[in-house]
């Protein structure tokens, strides 16, 4: 198991800052109570003081060993058997500084020059005492020495007796208290190591950054209670579409518990049948499918795709661990008829041709660019995967539940690419799969990367297609790029004349040409880009492109598992083709959405990601007059006035539909958090208040948004 599907780079960070933490405050503490031991006269009040920071100290080190763990720089077995040793070591010492007899056996010997110089000084038949009226008594019982032993009285110039103890005698005193100490050690040191490293460290059920490794996530989820959504063995789950290039194009996906590695199915069959109205909730399973498509290796015999040019769908086995073997069926289904509904039903092909697990799903294509209905989708970013965000997405779906999408701007289900935390992708899939239009169909799904499904931005380690296979988990295997997973540009279906777009798909997706380097922004001449042809087969994507009514999408990964230089051709190719249809009078607008924002409300102007996407994507963006942009990530609201470039390499405010609207800032499930920025230059509404959208798209582009807070209260509206 790679060490980057259990931790992310907010785990290495927020742990790292923990352990120095902890750290410091051990050594601190440690410092405080040698200071109170070794100088002054040994009292009582110092014993408890001392044993007290002592104690505080070893709560310190046992969490700095099992922060050490998190960070991957110790295992966890070994962080706990240092953590037991270090109490075991200091427990006895801790408790003689609480017990009565600490004056005797830490107090200092006596200066030279009071040092008795025979027999005769000795002060035999006394009672030595300590300044706490501590007796000898407590020092024979432990020793096991008589008043014969080498022990000396002398004044220590205050009136006081100085009792001197020989260093052999201490430790044998220190040694004897080891074995009546051993139930003190076992009971509360060992109780307070189970507590904190189990109890402290495991117990995060969300299973949040705070919460990476492989055994404390397996405790939580087996002490918590079962989770919505839940993936049982030998089921398939989760069975959603996600909107495609083209309005006669989905992309359905299924989920299906594997036992292990001799369940894997090797292929899936998907079926279909289309809804006449009022016919959603029928289950004509009697009747021939209209249409198959496949994934993986399905024997003929068991299905033939109805479309010997479809592209065969990709079976997925996602980093699997003991307890969620987790195996995901992507399949494209190309050639639909735009704006209608179909019955989708996919089933399982395991080796022998056995055929497991159907389940089904009923779902609507989206209106085709020439239709007289509108598009309407809900959503926004930073939904979190927790009750704010589920609460905020129920109540837009019961106001909004005709909507043909549903919009996630990144940030799905804080997640953090940890393997472990399945539960909470279980959990927001069950919520986005659980939304039905009136008709009985279930909303489409579209999503743009965010940086809690990465676990931070840019892996060094994940820079090719083998590289974010391996260091990604969950993110480009449930919302899997509609384009690549298609990959038109070597499977090109025929034209479809559906709803009035003439030429269908293949016509709004041809192979583009690379372009020039004369054509990109300055500073990327001699750079390396995705261009259409190299995202051919590459399942690892994060960016893709989709005709939507008459509006032409372009969504795209913000500096988080792509680059934003690497998108750079590809977005002016995207662009360049929707302008050229704008032209033309086949398109009316152009959209850009991502997850990191270049115009921000909450971090400042120089943040890194901010930087990269107005180098890199804001000058082909304003090229090419793209309309609206649909940014997220800060945690609040906030809509720009319209920007456009000023002619010196800088940004500034437009009149009205001059420039693009850069709106949303991710406020869908964690708003509030966060003081939103005094209005900037840039600002026509900025707000912490939770926020969602609610938009329509008319047949001739043109945008409603309608956005509300946590009540469905009217936030905001403007026009694009």
């Amino acid at each position: 198991m790679s060490a980057a599907l259990t931790r992310s780079t907010y785990n290495t960070w927020v742990w790292l800052f923990f352990f120095g933490i902890f750290t410091l405050l051990w050594l601190i503490f440690v410092g405080i109570g040698l200071f109170l031991v070794m100088r002054g006269a040994p009292t009582r009040r110092r014993g408890v003081a001392a044993g007290a920071l002592f104690t505080a100290a070893l709560v310190c080190f046992t969490l700095a060993m099992a922060f050490t763990a998190s960070l991957h720089a110790l295992h966890m077995a070994g962080a706990v058997i240092i953590a037991l040793i270090a109490n075991v070591l200091a427990g006895p010492f801790v408790a003689v500084l609480f017990s009565k007899k600490h004056a005797v056996l830490f107090r200092n010997p006596p200066a030279a020059s009071s040092k008795p110089k025979s027999d005769s000084d000795v002060h035999s038949g006394a009672a030595a005492t300590d300044t706490d009226g501590g007796d000898t008594s407590d020092l024979k019982e432990l020793t096991g020495v008589g008043a014969a032993s080498p022990t000396a009285h002398a004044n220590n110039g205050d009136g006081h007796d100085e009792l001197h103890i020989p260093t052999r005698h201490r430790l044998t005193v220190i040694r004897k208290a080891i074995w009546r100490c051993v139930p003190y050690i076992a009971g509360v040191y060992g109780g307070m190591l189970f507590v904190i490293v189990v109890s402290f460290v495991a117990l995060a059920d969300g299973c949040y950054c705070s919460a990476p490794n492989e055994f404390n996530t397996w405790l939580s989820r087996k002490l918590a209670a079962p989770h919505p959504g839940r993936c049982a063995t030998g089921e398939t789950c989760h069975l959603y579409a996600i909107v495609g290039s083209h309005c006669s194009d989905v992309a359905v996906v299924g989920h299906y518990g594997a036992s292990g590695s001799g369940d894997v199915p090797v292929g899936a069959v998907l079926e279909w049948w289309p809804l006449t109205d009022g016919s959603s909730m029928t289950t004509d399973d009697g009747a021939a499918p209209a249409g198959v498509a496949v994934a993986g290796d399905v024997p003929a015999g068991v299905a033939t795709p109805s479309s010997p040019t479809s592209p065969r769908g990709r079976i997925v086995v996602d980093h699997p661990i003991a307890e969620d073997y987790r195996v995901v069926a992507q399949v494209p289904v190309l050639g639909l008829e735009c704006n209608a509904g179909y019955r989708f039903r996919m089933r399982m092909v395991f080796a022998g041709d056995v055929v497991k697990g159907p389940r089904t799903l009923r779902t609507r294509t989206l209106p085709g660019r020439a239709s007289a209905s509108p598009v309407r989708f809900i959503g926004g970013g930073d939904l979190h995967g927790g009750a704010i965000g589920h609460n905020m997405m129920r109540r837009l779906w019961a106001a909004h539940h005709a909507a043909h999408f549903v919009w996630v701007g990144g940030d799905i289900a804080y997640a953090n690419n940890i393997r472990y935390c399945y539960r909470r992708w279980d959990t927001t899939l069950a919520l986005l799969t659980g939304f039905t239009r009136p008709d009985g169909t279930q909303p489409l799904l579209m999503a743009a990367v965010g940086n809690h499904e990465a676990g931070g931005y840019l892996n060094a380690e994940a820079d090719t297609p083998a590289g974010r296979a391996a260091a990604y988990t969950h993110h480009s295997t449930y919302f899997p790029s509609p384009e690549a997973l298609s990959d038109y540009y070597l499977f090109p279906a025929p034209g479809v004349s559906s709803n009035g777009t003439t030429g269908g798909r293949a016509a709004w997706h041809p192979a583009l040409p690379a372009v020039t380097a004369a054509q990109l922004p300055p500073g990327h001449v001699g750079a390396t880009f995705a261009t259409t042809a190299g995202l051919r087969g590459d399942m690892t994507a994060t960016f893709y492109r989709a005709l939507i009514g008459s509006t032409g999408w372009v969504v795209l990964d913000s500096d988080i598992m792509f680059r934003t230089e690497a998108q750079v051709a590809y977005l002016n190719e995207t662009l360049a083709f929707w302008a050229a249809r704008r032209r033309a009078g086949e398109l009316a607008k152009i959209v850009v959405a991502y997850h990191c924002p270049g115009l921000p409300t909450v971090r400042k102007w120089e943040d890194p990601q901010a930087t990269k996407v107005r180098r890199d994507f804001y000058p082909l963006m304003l090229r090419y007059n793209v309309s609206l942009v649909f940014e997220h990530h800060d945690h609040a609201y906030k809509r720009s006035h319209p920007i456009r470039a000023n002619g010196r390499g800088g940004l500034e405010t437009a009149a009205p539909y001059e420039g693009f609207i850069a709106s949303g800032d991710g406020a869908l499930g964690v708003g509030g958090s966060r003081l939103a920025a005094h209005n900037r230059w840039y600002h026509a509404v900025s707000s912490k208040s939770n926020a969602g959208f609610a938009v329509e798209q008319s047949p001739s582009g043109h945008f409603s948004v309608r956005v509300y807070d946590e009540n469905v209260d009217m936030l905001d509206a403007f026009h694009a």
